[in-house]
């Protein structure tokens, strides 16, 4: 196609406490939408990307906002996986 190849990256895999990955499939328990601002930036947070203290409350969109500008891949190189349990209670 002539065209550049593409960089590949590995992401961290969310797991449940027995360490296996967290799916559908699996029966998961899925995340709880209500409170979208604290799991964003909780998120955030586990992937070395914590967002600035005045906008860990503000609009999921905002947060994603500032999640793309800001995103830089070298952060995620010190990150494993990150378990479901600490997501949920890392608020």
């Amino acid at each position: 196609l002539a065209l550049p190849t593409p960089r590949y990256a590995h992401l961290p895999l969310v797991v449940e406490h027995t360490n296996e990955k967290l799916s559908k499939s699996r029966h998961s328990v899925p995340v709880d939408c209500k409170d979208a601002s604290a799991y964003l930036t909780t998120v955030l947070r586990m992937l070395n990307h914590p967002p600035p203290p005045e906008l860990e409350r503000d609009t999921p969109a905002r947060l994603l906002a500032w999640a793309e500008h800001n995103w830089n891949m070298v952060a995620l190189a010190h990150v494993g996986s990150v378990t479901a349990r600490d997501t949920v209670h890392a608020k």
